[in-house]
């Protein structure tokens, strides 16, 4: 007789209870298998299981169907770790449209590779002349590397300007994302050593800013801006008084309604320069909304994390100097139509919303130090409590 062996436990990598799975499922142990997956659900009846199937050989259509019956009875199934002869059934019976499956991760390493990009959430490596590697700080969860990764596919069937995405994959203990890249370099590495084309350069990254600005979409395709922001300050709320927490949601609130694309964390380490053009990275955090959610992010990293911290805008984007001269050009190119009063206002406005920056550092930054968080949100209780009622309405461009 076939055997399937069925284990629970919680991970919290995958903030979910995972069943392992081993051996083979088919008509003579599927009732086994069933009654094994209806114990692991009363034993974690919250919000799904994730079923891993690493190490299972074979599923009959008997243990199709013992999924397909616990879909019907509207329980939450993710299926990861597929070998590839499994998931070849998967796909050749379409269950791949039914739950969300996915392969084995490969295992890759980035020893020796160069480092063309670093940032807060990660390093970007050229594995090849035609690949490069997204690799997630260690402790960075599964969910929140696919969901980059599909948020990634999303934008490029968008028309945006954006490395084509492939596999999720294992780097030692952290995830990563493979992308096609050709010849890339990040536009920080390429306004440093080409300094003579900096205003073109310039020029074209307020162009692909204004290309991300003028596309729509739609909720069910991407999140809204102002919900991430929502969430992320009831994240930090324990942080703040009730008042301040209260407000930062109104002056929220306050922002237009836009429909249209915004990247959530712009700066020149996620741009890459390739033959073809600039070309966008780190879509962890795009969503839609109005274009003020990436102008005060790149206000916070292009203006105020360079002037108050350099040393650290230095190690993740770039000289303070040239994100300086970077940010007076961005407000010039894409303001066009300002006066220069005008535009010192519109400077002065992103400042103070910039600080919404510092308010959310526990939420974006979940592997910062207590102390780096204190820091941030300190910035936030000087610069922007004491301005935040004059900026709730003010957004009228």
């Amino acid at each position: 007789m076939s055997k399937v062996s069925v284990e629970a436990s919680f991970s919290p990598e995958n903030s979910k209870p995972v069943i392992r799975c081993a051996g083979r499922v088919d008509s003579e142990n599927s009732s086994e298998f069933a009654g094994k997956l209806d114990e692991c659900f009363e034993e974690y009846p919250g919000d799904g299981l994730i079923l891993d199937l690493e190490k299972l050989e074979y599923i009959s259509s008997a243990g199709l169907r013992v999924l397909l019956n616990i879909k019907k009875r509207n329980r939450s199934i993710e299926i990861i770790n597929t070998s590839p002869d499994v998931y070849d059934i998967f796909e050749t019976t379409g269950f791949v449209q039914l739950f969300s499956v996915s392969k084995k991760m490969k295992n890759v390493s980035v020893e020796g590779c160069e480092i063309i990009a670093q940032g807060a959430g990660g390093s970007v490596y050229r594995l090849d002349k035609d690949t490069i590697i997204k690799v997630f700080l260690p402790g960075e969860s599964l969910s929140v590397v696919q969901q980059e990764r599909n948020t990634a596919q999303k934008a490029f069937l968008k028309g945006i300007p954006t490395a084509i995405s492939y596999d999720v994959v294992r780097v030692g203990d952290s995830y990563g994302i493979l992308y096609e890249m050709l010849k890339a370099q990040s536009m920080s590495k390429v306004l440093q050593e080409d300094s003579d084309r900096f205003e073109r350069y310039a020029a074209d990254y307020v162009d692909l800013l204004r290309q991300l600005h003028t596309t729509s979409a739609d909720t069910d395709t991407f999140v809204s801006m102002k919900d991430i922001y929502h969430e992320a300050i009831d994240y930090s709320a324990k942080y703040f008084e009730d008042k301040y927490v209260r407000k930062c949601k109104a002056l929220i609130d306050s922002i237009p309604d836009r429909n249209t694309l915004i990247h959530g964390d712009l700066h020149p380490g996620n741009i890459m320069m390739t033959d073809a053009g600039m070309m966008m990275i780190d879509l962890s955090r795009m969503g839609i909304g109005h274009p003020i959610f990436d102008l005060l992010e790149m206000a916070a990293s292009h203006k105020n994390l360079a002037e108050s911290n350099p040393a650290v805008a230095e190690m993740l984007i770039g000289p303070p100097e040239m994100l300086f001269r970077l940010w007076a050009l961005t407000l010039k190119f894409y303001f066009p139509e300002k006066s220069e009063e005008e535009l010192k206002h519109i400077e002065t406005q992103l400042a103070g919303f910039a600080r919404l920056a510092n308010v959310i550092a526990p939420y974006i930054g979940q592997t910062l130090s207590e102390e780096q968080i204190e820091g941030f949100l300190n910035e936030a209780r000087v610069n922007l409590f004491p301005i935040i009622d004059d900026l709730i309405g003010s957004v009228d461009w």
